[in-house]
C-alpha cells in the first residue's frame, strides 16, 4: 500500500468516527460509507452520480439495526477485492 492511500484510508477512518461521535470507537460500515461519501475522491463523486445523498445515508445510519462484529472487517476485504480488481493501491 502506498503512501497516498494509507492517508486516504486514515482520513476515512477520522471522518467515520467523528460522523459517529465516538473518536475511540469503531465506527459502523454505515459511517465509513459516509465518510466516503462526504470526501472529495472519486468515490464520493461516483456515489453522488449514482443519487445517493448525505441525507439518505445519515437516515439509514440513524434507523440500522446493530452490526455483527465482523461487517467493518468484510467490507474492508471486499473494498481491497475492488480496489486491486481496478488496479488501484
Amino acid at each position: 500500500m502506498n503512501k497516498r492511500s494509507t492517508g486516504d484510508i486514515n482520513e476515512i477512518l477520522i471522518r467515520a468516527r467523528d460522523l459517529a461521535h465516538d473518536p475511540a470507537g469503531e465506527p459502523s460500515t454505515g459511517h465509513l460509507l459516509l465518510a466516503v461519501l462526504t470526501g472529495s475522491g472519486t468515490a464520493a463523486r461516483t456515489l453522488s452520480l449514482r443519487g445517493l445523498t448525505e441525507t439518505v445515508v445519515r437516515g439509514a445510519v440513524r434507523e440500522a439495526e446493530p452490526e455483527a462484529p465482523e461487517a467493518r472487517k468484510r467490507v474492508e476485504a471486499k473494498a481491497r477485492q475492488y480496489s486491486k480488481s481496478l488496479g488501484a493501491p
